[in-house]
């Protein structure tokens, strides 16, 4: 952000019953966000603020904020406190997306995880890729390129990741590669998600290992990893 973010001054709640406490946390925040126009990149209130107002406890808050967070509707920045997105205004009122979200908000942490070791893994296979390695890489990204089903081309992008993974010189953080995909696979199976496999995303993420290119690597990972949120979301019906 380029400046100093405001606070939101027109977000008022009450205080609700215990029956579905995070789900009504959830709508009457959206509805609120709706009814007060507010602007991208203003501060919300704070956890302990919002404890007060809504009458419930800290780890009701945090499991209502972290849903929001998965829709998209707030960012946040550690040690700040939370942000609404700039996509925010996006259909915030699909229920059928916030119950999903409510029952498997999992998901999207692992998205979260694996944004984060993905851009690790990745920046040591960069820096520890060798020619001998090039090989496997474009034989895994043709695969992917001539896979026509959805099993077949969600195979192949889980392949083009982990052979990026071996070119970082460590089993373990293979392992971690194995598990945080498979959610991810099996989601997009379940919801016919060929999009997540798109070439043009993997491509360029093994170019950026082919040619030890370190520039705009984190931005590459998110840029993947942001379109997989936004499709996942599209097919439970909040995106159009």
């Amino acid at each position: 952000m380029n400046k100093e973010p405001k606070n939101v001054q027109g977000l008022n709640f009450e205080a609700i019953d215990r029956k579905s406490t995070v789900q009504k946390i959830v709508e009457e925040f959206t509805n609120s966000l709706i009814e007060s126009n507010v602007s991208p990149g203003e501060k919300i209130p704070s956890e302990k603020k919002l404890m007060a107002q809504f009458d419930v406890s800290r780890g009701t808050i945090r499991q209502a904020l972290q849903i929001l967070i998965s829709m998209g509707v707030l960012a946040s920045v550690p040690g700040k406190g939370y942000y609404v997105t700039r996509g925010y205004h996006i259909p915030l009122k699909t229920k059928e997306l916030q119950d999903y979200l409510l029952q498997d908000s999992y998901f999207f942490q692992v998205l979260e995880a694996r944004r984060m070791v993905e851009k690790q893994v990745i920046k040591l296979a960069v820096k520890k890729a060798t020619q001998d390695d090039y090989p496997a890489l474009d034989k895994a990204l043709e695969e992917l390129k001539d896979a026509e089903h959805l099993q077949e081309k969600l195979k192949a992008a889980e392949n083009v990741h982990l052979k990026i993974a071996e070119c970082a010189r460590n089993d373990v953080l293979v392992g971690v590669m194995k598990q945080l995909m498979a959610k991810v696979e099996a989601e997009a199976r379940k919801d016919g998600m060929d999009s997540v496999a798109a070439y043009k995303h993997h491509k360029e993420l093994v170019d950026k290992v082919k040619e030890g290119n370190l520039e705009n690597l984190d931005q590459a990972v998110d840029e993947h990893l942001e379109f997989v949120r936004e499709e996942f979301m599209r097919r439970k019906g909040q995106a159009k």
